[in-house]
């Protein structure tokens, strides 16, 4: 019962707020989550972050750099995107 509530109310408190902000925001959301949690579990002392796990989450935040619009409410496009 409590996996089904948790699961549930998790993706009921994440997906609520996405329907309410642009595309381009809710995909830089989606993409820094893992990284924070990564951070916040470090933080706490629950993850060790290691050379390699540093260098994966240096190297995640260069990608969502590199895919993320210059202006996130719809300016420019970005340096890597779909279509060419």
């Amino acid at each position: 019962m409590y996996g089904l509530f948790s699961f549930a109310l998790s993706y009921a408190v994440m997906y609520w707020p996405l329907v309410r902000v642009t595309a381009g925001m809710a995909a830089l959301v989606l993409a820094v989550l893992p990284l924070v949690t990564l951070l916040l579990a470090a933080a706490q002392l629950l993850q060790r972050l290691g050379r390699g796990m540093l260098f994966g989450l240096l190297l995640a935040l260069a990608g969502i750099v590199l895919a993320t619009p210059s202006g996130v409410h719809g300016g420019s496009q970005a340096l890597i995107h779909p279509g060419g």
